[in-house]
Formats: C-alpha cells, sequence, structure tokens
C-alpha cells in the first residue's frame, strides 16, 4: 500500500480554507481571504493544475498574488508570469467572471473560511465562530493585499436627505435668480461601481453583435439551403437545411441572452446614476447603436461578396462545362446513344449551374437590400431626445426673436412720435 500513486480528488476543497500539506498543488499556494482559483502550468510544458491564489480587483483588471509580488492579468487568457516564487503559464480569469461575479459579491475577507456567505454579503458562522466576519477573539489577516481590498472598506452610496435638497435648492435660487443653468443640481461624480457596469455593457454589446452577423449569416444560409432544395434537389440540401436551422436557432438563442444581460445592467446603472446621467448615457447607448448597426452591415456585406465571389467561380466554370458539352452533342449528333448519355450529364449539370445561379442571384438582392438600408440609416431620427434638446433651443432662440422685434418697434414708434 505504501507504494500507491493513486490521488483521489478533494470534494467540497475551497481556496478559503487551507486543505494542509497533501491537499496543495504548489508550494506557492495561497490559502484564506479572497483566495480564488487559479489554473497554472505544471513542471510539464503545456499541463494545468488548479492553483488557490489572492486575488483582487482593480477598476479593469484582476491582480493575482505570487508570494509577495503581484501579477496582473491583462485580458483573459494565458499569460507569461515572472515572480520569484513562480515561473510560467496561468490562465488568467475574465474580468467579468471574477470580479463581477464572484470578489463582487464577496462577504468580510470570505468569513475567514469560518462560515457562509449569503447573499446579502453578511457571514452565517458555523459553530463556536463569531463576529462579522466569523473571526472574533482569532488573529487577524495582515497582509495588506488582502485587508484593503475587505469588502468593508467599500463606500456604499447613501441617498441624499430632503431637507439637504431642498437647502441646496435654496442656495443656488439665491446666487442666480435670473440664470436659468444655475437652477439644476451640481453634476454628481459617478460612483466606480456605475463605470464598471457600463464597460462590462460594452463588452456585451460586442457579443450581442458578433451573434447578430452570425444570425444574419445563418439566416442566409438557411435561404440558399432552401434554393438548394428547389433548384438542385438532392440529399446534401436536406443536410445543409437541417444544419442551418439548428445554426440558426442556436444563434437567436445567444442574441436573446445577451440581450437580456445588457436590458438588467441599464436597470442597475439606472439605481446608480442620477437621471442626468442616466439620460445622458441613454443617449451615447443610441448613437453608439447607430455606429454598431453600420459595422454589422459591412461586416455582414463583406462575407455576402465573398460568397458571391466563391459562386459565381462555380457557377462559370459550370456553364462553360455545360456549352462544351452542348456543342459536342450538336457535332456529334448521329451517335445517338452517346449523344444522349451526355445530354443526361448536361441535365445533372444543370442543375447545379441553376442552383449556383439561384445563389447569385438572392446575394445580389441581399446587396441591393443592404445598401438601400445603409444610405437610409443616417436619415432615421436617432435620438429622441436630442431632437428635444433642439427643438426646445429653437423655441426659446424664437422667443428671444420676438421680444427682440416688439423692443425695436417700440423704439422705432417712440422716435416718430
Amino acid at each position: 500500500m505504501d507504494s500507491c500513486r493513486h490521488q483521489a480528488p478533494t470534494f467540497g476543497g475551497l481556496c478559503t480554507t487551507d486543505p494542509g500539506q497533501w491537499g496543495r498543488k504548489f508550494d506557492f499556494e495561497s490559502y484564506g481571504s479572497h483566495s480564488r482559483c487559479l489554473m497554472t502550468e505544471t513542471t510539464y510544458q503545456g499541463h494545468y493544475n488548479a492553483a488557490c491564489l489572492r486575488m483582487r480587483c482593480s477598476k479593469t483588471n484582476v491582480e493575482i498574488q505570487f508570494g509577495s509580488e503581484v501579477h496582473t492579468c491583462k485580458t483573459a487568457g494565458v499569460e507569461d508570469v515572472k515572480t520569484s516564487v513562480f515561473t510560467g503559464r496561468i490562465q488568467c480569469p475574465s474580468f467579468t467572471d471574477m470580479c463581477d461575479e464572484s470578489l463582487d459579491h464577496r462577504c468580510p475577507l470570505d468569513c475567514y473560511g469560518n462560515g457562509l456567505c449569503m447573499k446579502d454579503k453578511t457571514c452565517q458562522c458555523f459553530a463556536t465562530f463569531t463576529g462579522e466576519d466569523c473571526n472574533k477573539g482569532r488573529p487577524a489577516e495582515e497582509d495588506p493585499f488582502v485587508t484593503e481590498f475587505d469588502s468593508r472598506n467599500e463606500p456604499e452610496d447613501k441617498p441624499d436627505d430632503d431637507d439637504d435638497e431642498k437647502k441646496e435648492e435654496e442656495e443656488e435660487e439665491k446666487e442666480d435668480d435670473d440664470s436659468d443653468g444655475d437652477e439644476e443640481e451640481e453634476e454628481k461624480e459617478e460612483p466606480p461601481k456605475a463605470i464598471r457596469k457600463k464597460e462590462i455593457v460594452k463588452k456585451r454589446e460586442a457579443n450581442l453583435d458578433y451573434w447578430e452577423i452570425v444570425t444574419k449569416k445563418n439566416g442566409f444560409l438557411n435561404k440558399k439551403a432552401d434554393i438548394c432544395e428547389s433548384s438542385w434537389g438532392s440529399r446534401h440540401c436536406k443536410r445543409m437545411k437541417d444544419n442551418s436551422r439548428k445554426r440558426l436557432d442556436k444563434s437567436n438563442g445567444k442574441i436573446t441572452k445577451f440581450e437580456t444581460i445588457i436590458s438588467t445592467l441599464q436597470e442597475e446603472i439606472k439605481d446608480l446614476i442620477t437621471d442626468k446621467q442616466y439620460n445622458r448615457w441613454m443617449t451615447e447607448t443610441e448613437a453608439r447603436q447607430v455606429t454598431r448597426n453600420q459595422e454589422i452591415n459591412n461586416q455582414y456585406r463583406s462575407w455576402l461578396n465573398e460568397e458571391h465571389d466563391y459562386h459565381n467561380v462555380r457557377y462559370e466554370y459550370k456553364m462553360r462545362l455545360i456549352n462544351y458539352w452542348k456543342d459536342l452533342v450538336d457535332r456529334y449528333s448521329k451517335w445517338k446513344r452517346w449523344a444522349a448519355r451526355l445530354q443526361r450529364k448536361i441535365d445533372k449539370h444543370q442543375k447545379v449551374a441553376d442552383y449556383y445561379g439561384n445563389v447569385l442571384k438572392a446575394i445580389n438582392e441581399e446587396i441591393s437590400a443592404l445598401d438601400e438600408k445603409n444610405n437610409t440609416i443616417g436619415s432615421i431620427n436617432l435620438s429622441t431626445k436630442v431632437s428635444a434638446m433642439i427643438e426646445k433651443e429653437m423655441d426659446e432662440d424664437k422667443k428671444h426673436q420676438s421680444v427682440w422685434i416688439e423692443y425695436r418697434e417700440s423704439v422705432e414708434a417712440s422716435g416718430k412720435q
């Protein structure tokens, strides 16, 4: 039994609790508060194993502690690490997965591994453990990398009292009664959480745009399968139809998923910032939507051009072949059996040529519709908020102009008298 080298997995293992000597995979692992699982390269190049390391989040990046040194992940994926305790590769987690989905919901110092973290970010301590972080009366964490990222250090956004708002409004009115601009409350700085969520919205919009393009492609491939069935009618067309439908259903599901995520994030952003900031953010979102739609159409059109070139080459090849065979049939029509066999071959390949020709026609129609849409997209009123602001300014200009005209008329009338 002493020579048995079988290693069984640890069930219920957590990075917040130290498993002891036999549970460690690397010497530099660090268990405890804010420790999370990270895929780390072993001594065998290209092979990875799970390591528990302390982590924290900056505004846009994930930071990982190796001994006393800190590595900042630039993006999600494989990165090289060179520290005194480890040199090799790691698989950096994405900012969304690690920060927004995990560390953003942490309890005070992860309850020191002595309790369960509840949904409201409070600790439910195990028996014999007490305190806000389940560590009362025990040695406290002293590593600044961990303690500075304690969830209790994060500022809470507290709503202003009604009395303070009234005082601010009264002071603003006293400063300048004649100025309309001074009636607005001073702009508040957006909280870091709202800024982070806005960045996530932009990333999810990029995901949504990708699946929008994929859906457009799958929609055309589905149309292409219909053409195949009507023109060619082979078993290949049925398989093409089934596959295109599956891909279309998948891409539509992805679109629904990311639209739901973006909608949820927008509601969360609305709760974190003022109405004025939210209105400006939505105006930026609408303007961004215009650019995104144009980019989606441009990428889709580029793909259609590639499809057009692909099918045009095959269509021209088939037609040259068919015309060559037709010339042979006309030239050697006296050889009836041979001519009849060649004619059957012509009929077979003519179906394929008709398929390519109909696909080219469908591509041209799709490109024409896309160009027409791109030409009219600039004339659409893309932001009702912006247009409303412009109309308001125009109305104010008209009022000032009418007052000036009345003043001049009164001056001229008094001069005549």
